[in-house]
């Protein structure tokens, strides 16, 4: 089989050379970062709402793509007196210093303010789950108004647990749920027999009687990694503390498991979906990136020819979890109105529009999920959580204690 260089092949044009080494294709495309999936991609929650009659400027970030789109935008701003203003950025560790009272460059360190100075005031941001707790001990956020955010208790409840665990201080909690995304796997199910939901099969020679051999894609950052292997070997007490942390013990068990089955690797990569069952059988990817996969029309761009065949496993073990998270700046200087307007990104009639379009993650909000139902096309089977028992699955993905230990186990088995 001729596999195709993932690091350089237009993947429009068909056309590719040989897939480089595991080395070469991380040497060129480099670590994003010890989180690996940032972020979800869209999404909200909650049954109506509506804005008050305060006057002025409510400046809002998001960070996944959709919410500041221009039914989103209009819709909310239809709510208000006040203007509603709606940025994206695309950086997650920019976050810390939009929320800091001044700032230039944003420092890197969740939860740490910038030091630079001229920042515009923004008075919503959209931070993500893992990022709470840093946020919170440097005194960033004000605590959640829940009277001015009745849709909060619409949400599903799971995401409440986790959102006031990550964003609690044990008096307060500081950020709303707005979306989600979880991470699993993708396998060609014109080859992959049915099987049992789990981690175990992305470290299994065999699944039925088809050899994985370089059949597997990992993403390509630590995290996803080396969660996929610590959740497989039973390892849950990594993930209990308030950050990600593995003991030396644990890298050992972690390190052997990878290192054994390394062969089975294909290589590393983000989102190569377009490639499934003609390169490689089985991805481990987000639910967002699939989603994205499934709606794509038939002879579209790259996903031309992705079709029902592709199949989605949410592993047993756990599905590590980012949820896009609403936040006011302790610094804003409307704070009311400010978590009104977080209210309406829980809006089904703001939500679903944003959520339908852009193929985003599923809200946080049943009833969004619902009212996709009966949107006529692919989108109303695939968008809404059809299945919520994924919800006890899910792990919420946390800062590391010991990053230069994930990234020691992400790179040993590939040298």
């Amino acid at each position: 089989m001729t596999r195709r260089d993932y690091s350089t092949t237009d993947a429009t044009s068909g056309s590719g050379a040989e897939t480089p080494t595991r080395r070469q294709f991380l040497a060129a495309a480099g670590v994003a970062g010890i989180t690996g999936f940032a972020g979800c991609g869209g999404g909200g929650n909650g049954n109506g709402g509506g804005g008050g009659g305060s006057t002025g400027t409510i400046d809002v970030i998001v960070q996944s793509p959709g919410w500041d789109g221009q039914q989103v935008t209009e819709s909310i701003n239809s709510k208000f007196d006040a203007e509603i203003n709606i940025e994206r950025v695309t950086t997650p560790d920019v976050v810390p210093g939009l929320l800091s009272e001044s700032t230039g460059t944003p420092s890197t360190d969740a939860g740490a303010p910038s030091t630079d100075t001229g920042k515009k005031q923004y008075d919503v941001v959209m931070a993500h789950n893992y990022q709470g707790p840093g946020l919170i001990e440097n005194d960033l956020l004000a605590p959640v108004n829940e009277g001015a955010v009745p849709n909060y208790s619409n949400t599903f409840g799971r995401l409440q647990e986790i959102t006031e665990s990550q964003f609690g201080d044990g008096d307060a909690f500081y950020g709303v749920p707005i979306a989600f995304d979880w991470l699993g796997y993708a396998y060609d199910s014109r080859k992959i027999p049915e099987h049992e939901s789990s981690w175990s099969t992305l470290f299994s020679d065999t699944v039925g009687d088809v050899d994985l051999t370089e059949q597997i894609v990992f993403e390509d950052t630590p995290y996803p990694v080396v969660t996929a292997a610590a959740l497989n070997l039973g390892l849950d007490s990594v993930f209990e503390g308030a950050e990600a942390t593995i003991s030396d013990s644990q890298k050992e068990e972690i390190s052997s498991l990878l290192t054994d089955k390394s062969g089975l690797v294909s290589h590393y990569a983000n989102n190569n979906l377009s490639y499934l069952g003609d390169d490689f059988l089985i991805h481990q990817v987000t639910r967002a990136e699939m989603t994205d996969a499934w709606l794509r029309p038939e002879g579209e761009n790259i996903w031309g020819h992705i079709n029902d065949w592709m199949s989605w496993a949410v592993p047993k073990e756990g599905a590590p979890t980012t949820i896009d998270t609403m936040v006011v700046p302790a610094s804003s200087e409307n704070k009311e109105l400010a978590w009104q307007v977080v209210n309406e990104f829980l809006n089904p009639e703001n939500v679903v529009p944003a959520v339908n379009l852009q193929n985003a993650p599923p809200s946080a909000n049943p009833e969004v999920g619902e009212q996709l139902k009966e949107i006529d096309g692919d989108g109303g089977d695939v968008l809404p959580v059809s299945d919520t028992s994924v919800l006890d699955r899910l792990v919420p993905v946390k800062q590391t204690a010991n990053p230069t230990t994930w990234e020691e186990l992400y790179y040993a088995p590939q040298y």
